[in-house]
C-alpha cells in the first residue's frame, strides 16, 4: 500500500504600495540641546530673573521655575526653568538647568612706596546653563531660539560683570 503525499498549506499575498517619506517624518519632533557657561557672574535670583525677562522678550509665556533643593550648600544653587511658545499649530518647549556655584577670591595687594599689604576677598561664580528644546518639524527655528536667548545673557551678562568691577 503506498502513502498518500502529505498536504502542504501555503499563503501567499501580494502587497504594492507607495511609502512618501516626506509624509512619514514631517510631524517628527527635533530636540537641540545647548550648553553655555557663563565666569565671573555670581549665580542668584536675580541672574535667573533675567534668563526669564529674556525669554519673555523672545515670546516664551507659560514660564515655570523652581529653585532645586540640593543637598549642597548655598554656594552651588540650581534652577530649573520650563518656557512654552506657540510656533504656528505646533508648541516650541525650552527647558533650561541653570547650575550655579559661588567662591571667593582672596587677593593680597601690597600699595604704595610703603609697602603696605592688605588683603581681601572677592565674591565671585560661575554659572552654566544646560539647554534642551523641542520642536516639531524644523530644528533650525529652535536652535535660533537657544542662540538668541544665548547672546542676549551675554550681552546682560557681560554689562553685569563690567559694572562690578
Amino acid at each position: 500500500m503506498g502513502r498518500e503525499p502529505l498536504l502542504t498549506l501555503t499563503t501567499r499575498v501580494t502587497v504594492n504600495g507607495t511609502l512618501v517619506v516626506d509624509d512619514a517624518f514631517a510631524k517628527r519632533s527635533f530636540s537641540p540641546y545647548h550648553n553655555i557657561v557663563f565666569d565671573d557672574i555670581i549665580p542668584d535670583e536675580m541672574r535667573v530673573n533675567d534668563i526669564r525677562n529674556i525669554l519673555k522678550s523672545l515670546g516664551f509665556s507659560d514660564i515655570e521655575d523652581k529653585k532645586t533643593e540640593s543637598d549642597d550648600s548655598d554656594d552651588a544653587p540650581e534652577w530649573f526653568l520650563r518656557a512654552k511658545r506657540r510656533r504656528g499649530p505646533d508648541h516650541m518647549d525650552l527647558w533650561v538647568y541653570v547650575e550655579g556655584t559661588r567662591h571667593v577670591l582672596e587677593r593680597e595687594q601690597i600699595m604704595g612706596d610703603s609697602r603696605v599689604k592688605t588683603k581681601g576677598g572677592k565674591a565671585t561664580g560661575q554659572i552654566r546653563l544646560h539647554m534642551l528644546g523641542r520642536l516639531p518639524r524644523d530644528h533650525k527655528e529652535m536652535t535660533r531660539e537657544m542662540n538668541a536667548l544665548h547672546k542676549a545673557l551675554r550681552d546682560r551678562y557681560q554689562y553685569h560683570t563690567a559694572w562690578r568691577r
